[in-house]
């Protein structure tokens, strides 16, 4: 398998995993249970966006060609990373 045979297939795993984390995220109780279905559905979409953002990068070949998907990637970052902070073993306030 060549290089960007390889990357083909890395992204493709990768788009997948993006998709069962969302699931899991929208499925399982992660977050206390006054804002619980809100803020698994927000996750769960940032996740399933990450998830297509990987299949753009499949065919794109690299996360920062086109432009925009160095942005949409980023945006998502910084989604999850919001959202993360409402974690309860890492923010015990909430």
């Amino acid at each position: 398998m060549t290089g960007p045979e390889f990357l083909k297939v890395f992204n493709f795993c990768e788009a997948i995993f993006w998709f069962v984390y969302a699931f899991v995220c929208w499925k399982l109780p992660l977050f206390p249970k006054d804002q619980t279905s809100r803020r698994r559905t927000w996750v769960a979409i940032t996740f399933i966006f990450l998830g297509f953002s990987d299949l753009v990068e499949m065919n794109s070949g690299g996360w920062w060609k086109p432009w925009w998907l160095l942005v949409w990637k980023g945006t998502c970052v910084i989604i999850v990373l919001y959202w993360f902070r409402f974690y309860p073993f890492i923010n015990k306030d909430n």
